[in-house]
């Protein structure tokens, strides 16, 4: 879905029918494709994370039985890591205050 999303507000903004001058590319994104734009963010960093998750269950579906220890270790090595994937995608919502709020002001904009 993110990539869908992306290539049609690539369509969208190069159809020359909205307001270039803005403060900086986010605030024009927000301003004229804020479905897309949210979309994008939204379905990517979900997509990644659900990605994490079935690895994770991978991980411990294929390693719990011969060895639980390894088992686990590799599953807190993969928690850590999800973990600054989000830290760092927090950094950069500039107009939210969170994941969990970007996905409601993407459900709004539905």
């Amino acid at each position: 879905i993110a990539v869908f999303a992306a290539s049609l507000a690539i369509v969208r903004l190069r159809s020359n029918v909205h307001e270039p001058i803005a403060k900086d590319a986010l605030v024009m994104m927000l301003r004229e494709t804020p479905v897309y734009f949210l979309a994008v963010r939204a379905h990517f960093l979900s997509g990644v994370l659900c990605f994490a998750g079935a690895l994770s269950v991978r991980i411990y579906a294929e390693n719990q039985v011969g060895s639980p220890l390894f088992a686990r270790a590799l599953l807190a090595m993969l928690a850590a890591a999800v973990c600054f994937m989000v830290s760092l995608f927090n950094t950069t919502l500039i107009h939210f205050n969170s994941f969990g709020h970007l996905w409601w002001c993407y459900i709004q904009c539905l």
